[in-house]
């Protein structure tokens, strides 16, 4: 197992600490006193924080399930399939982090065992497909997700071809962006 470092904050920080950090490692580990206390991933920042600097880190942490860094391939499987996580802490025998084991990269393991299904993209992909045009409102996006039940869309261009994908975390990331020098981000 591959254990990658991410960002550690103490559970006192302010959110916006840790949220520029989510795209790079998936989660960012929220300690109190030095010992693991959770996480916090998308999911856990995507609704309800009207400003990442005014909320602490451990108001929005979850508590995915851990490993330790012995954990095997089917202890790691257990752990990604008890929910919707990215990346799962990895704690030492003192309950401190060491960092996070990935989704991705336990899927790269399977694949080079040989232990990953033989199927197609379309055995796997959601139909259909939910789209938006990029010159409407974020308002717009965020009823279109909300009526059709999806967490992302495919953005158009004025010409219907694909420019793109917009999820919920990504409004209601910029929706709770700070005004950034006259403008929001």
């Amino acid at each position: 197992m591959e254990i990658k470092k991410t960002l550690i904050v103490e559970s006192n920080e302010p959110l916006s600490k840790a949220t520029a950090h989510l795209d790079e490692s998936g989660a960012v580990i929220v300690t109190k006193n030095g010992k693991y206390y959770g996480v916090i991933n998308r999911e856990s920042v995507a609704h309800g924080y009207s400003s990442f600097g005014a909320v602490k880190c451990e108001n929005c942490a979850v508590k995915p399930p851990t490993l330790d860094k012995s954990a095997t391939v089917a202890d790691q499987m257990g752990a990604f399939l008890s929910g919707h996580y990215r990346a799962i802490p990895v704690l030492d025998e003192q309950e401190r982090p060491l960092g996070v084991a990935t989704r991705i990269d336990l899927l790269r393991e399977l694949q080079s065992m040989k232990m990953t299904p033989k199927g197609s993209v379309s055995e796997m992909m959601n139909s259909p497909v939910h789209t938006v045009v990029e010159t409407q409102t974020l308002s717009n996006a965020k009823s279109t997700m909300k009526e059709k039940k999806a967490r992302r869309l495919v953005v158009l261009n004025d010409r219907g071809f694909v420019s793109g994908v917009i999820s919920e975390f990504d409004i209601d990331l910029w929706l709770a962006a700070g005004n950034l020098q006259g403008g929001k981000r």
